[in-house]
């Protein structure tokens, strides 16, 4: 007899079943869910550690300046000419602080005659030394893009995408006016001569020393953050013009400055949106010129509360206004102080009344966020407030 043949093994079984492989896949996108909001928490940390750096670098570069000139920058530097053959004085203050903050290179080229357009075309005659107007795009100094002055945490990319000055450098930064918005950047003189009361660290075309901050240097704002046009209509990187044309109208003093403060958050509510500006109104994107010490560009006061919404008296990018501070962190703002120090700002800070007229001394109606705006104007705010 034969012997019988031998048992065959059943062939073994590879791969997965499709059920297997839909747990598997469901348990990757789980562990990804999980993952993905912890890996852009830890990006965004990055990003605003940079946009802190970038404020005590900027703190380091005054107290640099400061101790050559015995003096601040102003806002409102320049030369008295105005057009192509001088900047008419309208030079922000970042322009004086560019020597300090590791761009010699950059202001050697500001601070010379330069005989070549931005385009590298031959110009005669050369321009002028410290350059046009700040919003001439001819003249190549104006749109070199420092990194110090941009904050990673913003939308918008190294150049403004909001509105024709796209190919000027941007800031992401500040200086501080105070809490009456007379402070101008731009605003004219009141009767009888002179400026108006500007309480904050910086009043157009005048020079403000260490020992005029009476209220103290560690609780005294230099600096604060700002958005930038990216295209939309957010609160933080654009200013709404015209608004003393809304109903009701934004209402201007020379001396106290903007006297309602309410009629500004009255235009710019977007119920269907919130911290969006109307679909219908006219803006004027913030931050889109580094050089420029027109308030829309590099300046703030502290009437409404950070990542609050910004206002023009008019159409004129130069007219007075309430111009808020804000940022694309979550919940705040990062803000310089006077002795250098950089502190979080919590939007939901204490701002007091709305609806308070501006002042020109004592203490300031808009809480603890205006206090912190005032150089001499007799606020004590306890470091616990903020």
């Amino acid at each position: 007899m034969h012997a019988p043949p031998p048992r065959r093994r059943p062939a073994s079984r590879s791969g997965f079943t499709l059920i297997e492989l839909v747990v598997v896949v469901l348990i990757v996108l789980i562990l990804i869910s999980l993952l993905l909001p912890n890996v852009e928490q830890a990006r965004e940390a990055a990003r605003r550690s940079q946009c802190q750096n970038n404020l005590k670098q900027l703190g380091l570069a005054m107290h640099n300046y400061h101790a050559t000139h015995k003096l601040f920058p102003t806002q409102g530097g320049g030369t008295s000419a105005a057009g192509e053959e001088g900047n008419a004085e309208e030079l922000s203050a970042f322009v004086a602080l560019t020597p300090y903050i590791d761009a010699s290179r950059h202001w050697n080229v500001i601070a010379q005659r330069l005989a070549e357009n931005a385009d590298g075309s031959p110009r005669t005659p050369p321009w002028p030394a410290m350059g046009p107007e700040p919003g001439n795009r001819n003249y190549g100094p104006w749109q070199t893009q420092n990194s110090v002055f941009l904050c990673p945490s913003d939308p918008a990319g190294p150049a403004n995408t909001g509105g024709p000055e796209d190919v000027m450098a941007d800031t992401n930064y500040a200086f501080n006016a105070g809490d009456n918005a007379a402070g101008g950047y731009g605003a004219v003189e009141v009767e009888g001569g002179g400026r108006p009361a500007a309480r904050g660290a910086f009043v157009f075309r005048e020079w403000i020393a260490l020992d005029d901050f009476a209220d103290g240097t560690a609780t005294t704002l230099l600096f604060a953050e700002i958005g930038r046009g990216d295209g939309g209509r957010s609160y933080q990187g654009y200013a709404l013009r015209n608004a003393g044309a809304a109903k009701p109208p934004l209402e201007y003093d020379d001396e106290r400055g903007v006297l309602n403060p309410s009629a500004c958050l009255a235009a710019a509510g977007n119920v269907s949106e919130p911290q969006t500006y109307p679909t219908a109104a006219a803006l004027h994107a913030r931050g889109s010129r580094w050089n420029d010490a027109g308030g829309v560009y590099t300046g703030f006061n502290a009437i409404l509360p950070p990542n609050g919404p910004s206002c023009l008296l008019t159409n004129d990018p130069r007219s007075p206004g309430l111009l808020s501070a804000g940022s694309f962190h979550t919940g705040g703002v990062q803000v310089g102080m006077v002795d250098g120090s950089v502190t979080f700002i919590s939007e939901t800070i204490d701002a007091g009344d709305p609806g308070a007229a501006g002042v020109t001394d004592g203490e300031s109606p808009y809480g603890v966020w205006g206090a912190l705006s005032t150089r001499a104007g007799g606020d004590t705010v306890d470091v616990d407030q903020y």
